[in-house]
């Protein structure tokens, strides 16, 4: 959102706070107020970040006898909205096999150790999308990888 500051140059609004009853800041994310009709009317809007991952889902494979580490190839993330610059915190509930390879990057491959032969083992990771006014959100990708080896018995 864009607003004159007192000198009238036209500044980039990321973020608005106002004090509270109790002289808190409370952020706000819409402005409205009533038209002449006591209609109410929205005014100014600053969106959440919102982001998604490309490639999705993401693949990587190898072929051992034994348990080996497969990464997959790279996804990247393109955020939609928000104000730059951006950070990004890549995690996994799958467990600690799994990781970022690039954890703080938009663009980042992922690992998986001690995959066995003949598996597929499958992730969902989340990025954490923080915008410079401190603003949040995600996006999702999910990272599938397999050990091609197949015994001859």
């Amino acid at each position: 959102m864009k607003i004159r500051d007192a000198s009238s140059a036209l500044r980039t609004v990321s973020r608005i706070r106002i004090r509270d009853a109790a002289g808190a800041l409370q952020s706000v994310k819409t402005i409205s107020i009533r038209d002449a009709s006591n209609v109410l009317r929205t005014v100014a809007s600053i969106s959440a970040v919102s982001g998604t991952a490309s490639p999705n889902p993401v693949y990587g494979s190898g072929r051992s006898s034994s348990p080996i580490t497969i990464a997959t190839q790279n996804t990247v993330v393109t955020v939609n909205s928000g104000s730059p610059p951006y950070t990004y915190s890549w995690a996994t509930a799958a467990g600690p096999q799994w990781s970022a390879i690039a954890p703080t990057q938009g663009t980042t491959g992922f690992r998986c150790n001690g995959v066995p032969p003949e598996e597929v083992y499958v992730a969902d990771f989340v990025c954490t999308i923080t915008d410079s006014a401190g603003t949040v959100g995600t996006a999702t990708v999910q990272a599938r990888v397999s050990n091609t080896y197949r015994s001859l018995s």
